[in-house]
């Protein structure tokens, strides 16, 4: 059987973008569930990595990443 990975890190739960879908609560209810119902056992975590320059620049404008930096 073939399995599927989770990119996943317990930080994800800081990330408070406000009122908005994403959100650490809804994360966590979703972690919750795929524990609860025994999925999270058939998901491989993945430690999640720094994303290459080039990768961010393929989804947000230059002006977007240099507001963040």
């Amino acid at each position: 059987m073939r399995r599927c990975g989770l990119v996943y890190d317990e930080r994800y739960l800081l990330h408070d973008t406000g009122h908005h879908p994403e959100s650490p609560l809804r994360l966590s209810y979703t972690m919750e569930h795929l524990n609860a119902s025994g999925t999270a056992r058939m998901l491989d975590i993945i430690e999640p990595a720094p994303a290459p320059m080039k990768s961010v620049m393929a989804v947000h404008t230059r002006d977007y990443i240099e507001q963040l930096r």
